[in-house]
């Protein structure tokens, strides 16, 4: 057994020990830019329903920024998303992500048009929003954009066939990606 002053010096450094190993990392987690949305998981909400909040929150979350979605609203056969810090993500972060001098919310929120207008064939529009930015794109918009950039864009039929969706997408995921990097060559008029 030990006593005295060795004692006390054991406890206290056992007890540093243990504090500092249960001591998980503050650091916030990155938002997520263009080129880290995984397509696997983003697939997985091919022919969502407007109407599904569930699969279209967790589809929102998969996308660019998806970590700072604050309010989801599915009325009108819209999705209209709200974008904003919470307590897991710190306003450096975000500010740094959607405010970074390159028109980041306006490029996230048509990229992420582009994946709710293939993977969400019955929303009529989509409509973001971030402290003072607003975009807002119907539906027959983004198809007629797609349809010039795509020739083999999927028809109304086809956009529900989950197989015809991976294959369209797998195949032109570069693409995408580069549309919404460059949505001013694309969307903006």
């Amino acid at each position: 057994m030990v006593t005295g002053h060795k004692g006390v010096i054991y406890v206290m450094l056992a007890i540093l020990l243990l504090s500092g190993c249960s001591v998980a990392s503050q650091d916030k987690p990155d938002i997520k830019a263009i080129e880290d949305v995984k397509i696997d998981a983003i697939l997985a909400y091919s022919g969502t329903y407007v109407g599904d909040n569930s699969n279209n929150s967790a589809l929102l979350r998969e996308l660019a920024g998806g970590e700072t979605v604050n309010h989801l609203d599915l009325t009108g056969e819209k999705i209209s998303v709200t974008y904003g810090v919470d307590e897991s993500i710190s306003q450096e972060s975000f500010d740094s992500h959607w405010f970074n001098g390159q028109n980041s919310e306006r490029k996230n929120f048509y990229f992420n048009a582009i994946y709710l207008t293939i993977l969400v064939p019955n929303a009529k529009e989509y409509s973001f929003r971030i402290e003072g930015s607003d975009v807002s794109v119907t539906r027959e918009r983004m198809v007629e954009v797609l349809s010039k950039k795509f020739n083999k864009f999927p028809e109304e039929g086809e956009i529900w066939d989950e197989k015809v969706v991976e294959e369209f997408v797998k195949s032109h995921q570069d693409e995408i990606e580069e549309m919404g990097k460059n949505d001013e060559k694309y969307f903006v008029e």
